[in-house]
């Protein structure tokens, strides 16, 4: 009985293990966490989660993007951080150049910042700078899905959006744990079944189910080491196959500047 109810305790540790708890929900976290701290007022708490959306640019939809440094900006208008609301406001616009700002939800103040920020931009697009030398910074999520991996197999995969392949070695992970759980235990009374028997008769077959369950044990244990090296590999080496990844699209064109009437050739990159 002892055995019986270690066992119970341990395989639903083992199972519970396989599904990760997260403090914050996806609603806390992403756009409709930062909307919401905005309505309550909490201004503290609406740049903390705008900052922590901003961070993971690369796994967020553009009009969330854009929706997220505007409230920054009204934000940091409201506390009177007028550089700080410039630069969301101008990040806001070279995601969507078509951006208006709403006069009943923001204040004179930030309505009037916002449009000085949109004249500076259209003025520089208007005037095509000289020849220079643009990086850009793309995010790669493998290490950080390296090391959730590392944590917890198949919590990599989720984090990098493949969600199936997660589940998949999660799962694999979480079954192997628990038979090797399981399998150590009866391999256990198995061997205090040999040690006690005392008919000579009974000794080899005792011997033999002990010997089968020890290396059941050991095969289950084996492959719960290699489910968790390759979820870590595979969050590691392997790019996220996400299909809302950014997606850089060029194309160009040829305008007429009003003053000179001259043509002249324009490249854009729509980033989406």
């Amino acid at each position: 009985m002892k055995y019986r109810a270690s066992a119970t305790i341990l395989i639903l540790l083992a199972v519970g293990m396989t599904r990760p708890s997260f403090a914050q929900s996806q609603d806390t976290l992403g756009v409709a966490g930062v909307r919401n701290a905005y309505e309550q007022l909490d201004f503290d708490l609406t740049l903390s989660r705008a900052e922590f959306v901003i961070r993971s640019g690369d796994r967020q939809a553009a009009e969330d993007l854009v929706e997220v440094h505007t409230i920054a900006a009204l934000v940091l208008v409201a506390r009177n951080q007028t550089s700080a609301a410039r630069e969301h406001f101008a990040s806001a616009l070279s995601i969507d150049p078509d951006l208006t700002l709403d006069p009943v939800q923001a204040s004179p103040r930030a309505v009037e910042l916002f449009e000085s920020v949109r004249a500076e931009t259209r003025a520089q697009s208007a005037d095509p700078p000289a020849a220079s030398i643009r990086y850009l910074r793309v995010y790669d999520p493998r290490p950080a899905a390296a090391y959730r991996s590392l944590v917890l197999p198949g919590w990599g995969q989720m984090y990098k959006g493949q969600r199936q392949r997660g589940i998949v070695m999660m799962a694999l992970w979480g079954t192997a744990a628990a038979g090797t759980v399981t399998a150590h235990i009866i391999r256990h009374n198995k061997h205090d079944a040999y040690l006690d028997e005392t008919d000579p008769s009974a000794v080899q077959d005792r011997f033999d189910s002990f010997n089968r369950w020890h290396k059941v044990r050991n095969s289950l244990a084996m492959s719960t080491v290699a489910t968790w090296v390759v979820s870590y590999l595979d969050a590691l080496i392997f790019e996220s196959s996400r299909s809302s990844r950014s997606v850089v699209h060029p194309s160009m064109g040829v305008t007429t500047d009003a003053t000179s009437n001259r043509p002249s050739l324009s490249l854009r990159l729509t980033l989406n």
